[in-house]
């Protein structure tokens, strides 16, 4: 995501996309990130509707009532769902989904980083194959690259009640799905920064992340979002006005700080910057 505020603010923040429809709408996104060998229909290109040499006065066939799926497979980032306080294997939202709906979910927290997961199903959106896949959780600007490049197919917001009916102002007609057909937000939050206080004491600014004595202590995110539009605030600089020199400015400011670049985001150090916020609803 770009760097935007959380939730309550008018703007829509970090990893907040499920990109397929509501649960009982899905269908129209399986077949772009693929399903059952079915390959999507390339983009620009119609679907064929009717007969096959049927004349232009035929009336075209009556497209079939939608059912819920009898399978899912569901990947997300780790914990972006409710987890039963009894058991941490189970999350009640789902649980419920399933009991009300009987359908399978093979639900799985697999993304850890965006360009990461989405670099192990490229191939095959690229092709138009079965990526193994049915929903998908992706921050905002990844989700927005996924629709541009015709990877994901409008859905039918006919089947999604609880999409038109709870879909706040806020979230409708952004720039990259302005008809708000190929995406659903799933969750939002904000930017954090974690450190232990017994060991550092308190903290009161981002300089003091880049002092010396913790070099090699402090874990930086892959997504240049998160990382380099911290130590542009740093800086003094802005993010939403970013230019290639601001850019670079804040990478030499990082680059005495690193032992190593590192994949992921979850922090092992003891002081770290750290972005973990939740896609949207």
């Amino acid at each position: 995501m770009s760097g935007r505020g959380p939730v309550t603010d008018t703007q829509i923040s970090r990893r907040t996309l499920l990109v397929a429809g509501g649960l009982t709408g899905v269908a129209a996104f399986i077949a772009a990130c693929g399903t059952g060998g079915t390959a999507a229909t390339p983009s620009g290109t119609a679907a064929p509707t009717g007969t096959p040499g049927a004349s232009p006065t035929d009336t075209p066939a009556p497209t079939p009532k939608p059912t819920t799926s009898a399978e899912l497979n569901w990947a997300n980032w780790t914990y972006y769902m409710d987890v039963d306080p009894n058991d941490a294997t189970k999350f009640p939202t789902l649980e419920n989904f399933k009991k009300k709906f009987g359908t399978t979910v093979n639900y799985q927290e697999v993304i850890d980083d965006n360009d990461a997961f989405v670099g192990t199903i490229k191939p095959q959106l690229q092709a138009g194959q079965d990526t193994g896949w049915d929903l998908i959780v992706l921050t905002d600007w990844m989700a927005a690259r996924l629709i541009r490049l015709g990877w994901v197919e409008q859905m039918d917001l006919g089947n999604m009640p609880n999409v038109t009916a709870n879909l706040q102002d806020v979230y409708k007609g952004v720039t990259w799905d302005p008809t708000n057909d190929h995406h659903v937000p799933w969750q939002s939050g904000m930017t954090g920064l974690g450190y232990d206080k017994a060991k550092t004491g308190a903290l009161t600014s981002l300089a003091e992340f880049f002092d010396p004595k913790y070099k090699g202590k402090v874990d930086y995110l892959t997504e240049m979002r998160d990382t380099i539009g911290l130590t542009m605030l740093k800086l003094g600089l802005d993010p939403s006005k970013a230019t290639r020199a601001d850019v670079d400015a804040a990478i030499a400011e990082i680059r005495p700080m690193t032992r190593r670049s590192r994949r992921g985001s979850r922090p092992t150090s003891t002081t770290s910057a750290r972005s973990r916020e939740r896609p949207r609803s």
